[in-house]
């Protein structure tokens, strides 16, 4: 679809509206180099809902523009790993 985005002369602009916690680092950076070819002919705008993070962010940052309410919360969140240590117990 956004190849079809890309090459189509009728649409003069994009607005992504994203409103994820994010996904696969794969499907975020999929979206983010599409997003950003598209940026090479014409704008990319995003609007941000309630969340954009991870991977959503991952793509958010591929477009010209941003746009985000105060409350909207974005950024990565990076990875993090529990784990249980039992051998104590044993």
């Amino acid at each position: 679809m956004l190849d079809e985005l890309k090459d189509d002369d009728s649409v003069k602009a994009v607005m992504v509206m994203i409103d994820s916690p994010g996904g696969t680092v794969v499907g975020g950076e999929e979206l983010f180099l599409g997003l950003k070819e598209i940026t090479k002919t014409k704008p990319v705008v995003t609007v941000m809902g309630s969340t954009a993070t991870s991977a959503a962010y991952m793509a958010a940052i591929g477009t010209e523009y941003i746009i985000a309410r105060e409350g909207s919360v974005t950024g990565t969140t990076g990875v993090l790993m529990q784990t249980a240590y039992f051998s104590g117990l044993m």
